[in-house]
């Protein structure tokens, strides 16, 4: 989709295989250098990454604005449990320095609210387009747009799959649990499991518009009650 014109997107050229202390100081420094290098014509400092409390006090520093989007309860997202307390902490500090914050999901702003007095609850959504159906499918279909995390259950995909040997299910997105489907499908020779890896956003809906049942197949935990999922309405949009 097209940028708006008064945004800029500023993108790090440094690519990294993995997450580790590296990344998160070479990232640390490119977001100092780059609010730096703008910080004449910037008002209003916007952030949804716990980490950059560094870019946020040099905003404070200079008398800019701070929005926190709190989009993910990101303390339990880590691989890492033991850093669990330790992201706490830096999401307290991002509460503490934001002038507002902005939850995209319900436990998220009662969080906020204990640590910032200006919070908004503002959920996902997504841009109203005309979408048109395609072609019926010569069978039924239930289709999967996901980042493929930790949080998606993925015996359930293949466990269904399985059952239900005269659907269709095809799954959209990548990510960790990809490749447990994977070989969850090739154990039990599950010709009705598709798995199309990365697709373009705009290209979601070609997909979408011919699922006869659009699923969010999530694993109950922390991370899952404290999302907005924007697939949710994205897949409203086509029905």
């Amino acid at each position: 989709r097209p940028v708006p014109a008064r945004v800029e997107i500023i993108r790090s050229q440094k690519k990294f295989k993995k997450i580790n202390l590296f990344y998160l100081l070479a990232n640390q420094w490119f977001s100092l250098k780059s609010f730096w290098q703008r910080r004449k014509e910037i008002d209003d400092y916007l952030s949804y990454n716990i980490f950059d409390l560094g870019v946020l006090l040099l905003a404070k520093l200079l008398g800019k604005k701070i929005i926190f989007l709190y989009i993910d309860d990101y303390a339990v997202l880590t691989s890492w449990p033991k850093l669990t307390p330790f992201f706490r902490l830096l999401v307290r500090g991002n509460f503490l320095m934001a002038d507002l914050v902005v939850a995209t999901a319900r436990a998220l702003f009662e969080e906020a609210k204990q640590g910032n007095k200006n919070v908004v609850y503002l959920p996902n959504a997504v841009s109203w387009q005309d979408v048109a159906r395609g072609e019926r499918p010569e069978r039924p279909r239930v289709g999967v747009i996901s980042n493929l995390g930790d949080w998606i259950d993925w015996q359930l995909i293949v466990g269904a799959a399985k059952k239900y040997p005269e659907i269709d299910f095809e799954i959209l997105g990548d990510g960790p649990v990809r490749q447990k489907i994977t070989e969850g499908k090739a154990g039990e020779n599950l010709s009705n499991l598709r798995l199309l890896g990365h697709v373009k956003h705009e290209e979601i809906f070609h997909h979408s518009r011919n699922f006869d049942l659009a699923w969010i197949p999530f694993l109950r935990n922390k991370i899952t009650d404290s999302v907005s999922p924007i697939k949710l309405f994205e897949y409203w949009l086509v029905q």
